[in-house]
């Protein structure tokens, strides 16, 4: 039984049992608003002092939080280019998704991956000092004819799309040297589109692809600068070190074999690092070939600059927009510290 003594015109006390009534002839509706203050204000008070007697036993103490000094830490940025297929056209009625691509828009694109990569470098530098990027160019810069269906959507010949990847990507890194500071490591790839032969080799890659081409033009055409330091692949994997990571690149179409199924190219993926890369001492594995922008501990696969196209729509693959990869080891941690995908606005 509780007991709430109240003033109403005369004094009285009344014994209230269980939930709170009362009588509308003995509290006029204009004196309900006194009666709830009253009860509140009874219940901020008691409030009070129980924050009083807690800020008595625990009195807060407030600590202090300098702001990082820039440049502090030093990591290395990193650019991943690759599945490109320059000469390839995509119709937006070819395809279910909303993607379009064709001379232009490619032209455009790799321009754009050049500019949004250096942005995405300042940004960095903001609070950490990067002199080196990473650039790797990771195969497929160009369709080609490996099967008879190309010809139709392939808008120049093999030649003249390895001469135009050639133009794009040697522009491209003019374009990062003459506006800044920053050296460049350039490890390549060899993809499978552009292979002269009916299949894959499993040895001799380079020797029967365009891309050879590609890659020693680009290799002469920077062979004086100081700044550029090109990293072929042995065996078909192109390999560097950063701050004691050892990083694998490969273009994937070799090591990986994906049919569909249940976790998607995480569980082959995983599966072979685990047993072909990891055993020798490789912290992370690069790749590309499956147009696919994907994260994991132990790898990062790159996506496409062509998008969805023709293929993917034929076998029903999960539709994705156009994008490359941007990302930063940092000296401190030994991993990746920030992770961006780079989106085309074309």
């Amino acid at each position: 039984m509780t007991i709430i003594k109240f003033k109403y015109k005369e004094m009285k006390t009344i014994k209230i049992e269980g939930e709170f009534t009362y009588d509308d002839e003995l509290f006029p509706e204009e004196d309900n608003d006194w009666f709830y203050n009253e009860i509140l204000l009874k219940e901020n008070l008691e409030l009070q002092k129980t924050v009083a007697i807690k800020q008595e036993m625990y009195p807060l103490k407030l600590c202090r939080i300098d702001t990082p000094k820039k440049g502090e830490s030093e990591s290395v940025a990193f650019a991943l280019a690759s599945d490109w297929h320059l000469e390839q056209e995509v119709r937006r009625d070819e395809i279910i998704y909303n993607n379009q691509y064709n001379l232009e828009i490619a032209e455009a694109r790799a321009k754009e991956f050049f500019t949004n990569t250096l942005d995405l470098i300042r940004r960095q530098q903001e609070d950490q000092v990067i002199k080196t990027l990473v650039l790797w160019l990771g195969g497929d810069f160009i369709t080609s004819n490996i099967h008879t269906e190309l010809l139709k959507i392939c808008k120049l010949g093999p030649a003249q799309a390895i001469c135009f990847a050639r133009d794009l990507l040697i522009s491209g890194i003019n374009f990062i040297l003459e506006n800044s500071e920053l050296n460049l490591i350039i490890p390549f790839n060899f993809g499978n589109h552009s292979r002269i032969v009916e299949k894959n080799w499993s040895s001799n890659e380079e020797d029967n692809s365009l891309e050879y081409i590609l890659y020693d033009d680009i290799t002469l055409h920077f062979k004086n600068n100081p700044r550029v330091v090109m990293v072929p692949p042995t065996g078909g994997t192109a390999t560097i070190e950063v701050y004691g990571m050892k990083i694998g690149f490969v273009h994937g179409h070799r090591e990986f074999k994906f049919k569909g199924g249940v976790g998607g190219l995480y569980v082959p993926v995983r599966s072979k690092i685990k047993d072909k890369f990891s055993p020798i001492g490789y912290d992370l594995i690069i790749l590309g070939h499956f147009h696919s922008f994907i994260q994991d501990t132990l790898f990062l696969c790159n996506g496409s600059m062509i998008g969805y196209d023709q293929y993917a729509n034929c076998k029903g693959f999960r539709a994705e927009s156009p994008k490359q990869t941007f990302f930063v080891i940092s000296s401190k941690w030994k991993c990746r510290t920030a992770t961006y995908p780079i989106l085309f606005s074309k």
